[in-house]
C-alpha cells in the first residue's frame, strides 16, 4: 500500500487560482439572471443584496460594503432610487445623517438573492462530506481575514517587491473580488 504525498502549499494556491476565474464568473450570474437585473449593472445588484444583509445604511457605509468611491455608490444609489428600489431616509439618531434602504419590492429581490445565495451553498455542502462542512467555512473566514489584511504586507510577505504603482489595493481588491465574490 503506497502513501500518496500531500501536495505543496505552492501546488494548493495553483490549484485556487485555476478555480477562480469560474468562481468569478459564475458567482453573480444567478442574481443577473432575475428579472430586476434586466438593464442593471452588477454594481446596482449589489447595492440591492448589500441592503437587504445590512439593512439601511448611509451612502458612505454602502461605498466601504462595496469597495467602490463614495461618488460610484451614489451614482448606483441614485438610479436605484429613480427606479422605485431604494428610498432615501433621515436617520433618527442623527437628522443630519441620510440612510438608504430598500423598497418592499426591492426587499423581495433581496430575499430572491438571499435564497439563492442559500442554495449556492446548499449545494456545495452537499458536495462535501459532513465532517468537511466546518472546514469550509473557517477556508472562508480564513480567506475574508487574507482579504482584510494590507495588500503591501501581503505582497511582502510572499516574497515579490510590492509596487502601488502596478499593484494598488484598488486593482488587487477588484481582481479578487471579481474573481471570488463581494459584499453579498
Amino acid at each position: 500500500m503506497s502513501i500518496q504525498a500531500q501536495p505543496s502549499d505552492t501546488e494548493l494556491i495553483e490549484d485556487v487560482l485555476a478555480i477562480l476565474p469560474e468562481i468569478g464568473r459564475n458567482v453573480f450570474k444567478g442574481m443577473t439572471s432575475d428579472p430586476i437585473a434586466d438593464g442593471r449593472s452588477l454594481g446596482q445588484i449589489k447595492v440591492i443584496a448589500c441592503l437587504h444583509l445590512r439593512g439601511r445604511l448611509p451612502v458612505k457605509d454602502v461605498a466601504a460594503a462595496l469597495g467602490v468611491t463614495m461618488p460610484t455608490a451614489s451614482e448606483l444609489i441614485d438610479k436605484l432610487v429613480d427606479d422605485d428600489l431604494l428610498r432615501r431616509e433621515v436617520n433618527p439618531a442623527d437628522r443630519r445623517q441620510v440612510l438608504v434602504a430598500l423598497t418592499p419590492a426591492a426587499e423581495e429581490v433581496g430575499r430572491r438573492f438571499h435564497d439563492l445565495r442559500r442554495a449556492q451553498i446548499q449545494r456545495a455542502f452537499e458536495l462535501l462530506e459532513p465532517e468537511e462542512r466546518p472546514i469550509f467555512l473557517k477556508s472562508l473566514r480564513a480567506w475574508a481575514e487574507a482579504l482584510r489584511t494590507d495588500h503591501g504586507e501581503l505582497m511582502e510577505r510572499s516574497g515579490e517587491k510590492f509596487n502601488r504603482a502596478t499593484h494598488s489595493p484598488l486593482a488587487l481588491t477588484a481582481f479578487v473580488a471579481a474573481s471570488f465574490f463581494a459584499a453579498a
